[in-house]
């Protein structure tokens, strides 16, 4: 997975985009161009194609620095998730997961 997607910071309500490389139903991995503090609160906004967006509130549980890079990968931890929003969640990894798995090669 490798998609774009809306992140809004806690303490000024700030929008920026970053990317998103994994995703699970516990979390996510990120990359940024920004510096992101060890235990911020942030709400993490992900497309789901045709059904509506997950908005998930998280906090960040880890960060590096990629060398020679502008941007670092971060990790985030789900902490607020809407009632209804997991189980969508779980699905829809469950599914992009069966598709990268299953999909046909090309040669």
């Amino acid at each position: 997975m490798e998609e774009r997607a809306d992140l809004y910071r806690t303490k000024d309500a700030s929008k920026h985009t970053v990317i998103v490389y994994d995703l699970s139903a516990g979390g996510a991995r990120i990359s940024s161009e920004l510096h992101f503090a060890k235990g911020e609160d942030l709400t993490l906004t992900v497309s789901a194609g045709r059904s509506a967006s997950f908005t998930l509130g998280c906090s960040v549980i880890f960060g590096r620095q990629k060398p020679g890079r502008i941007h670092s990968d971060y990790g985030v931890q789900f902490v607020r998730v809407r009632p209804g929003d997991l189980e969508r969640l779980r699905t829809f990894v469950a599914a992009r997961d069966d598709a990268r798995h299953t999909a046909p090669a090309f040669i």
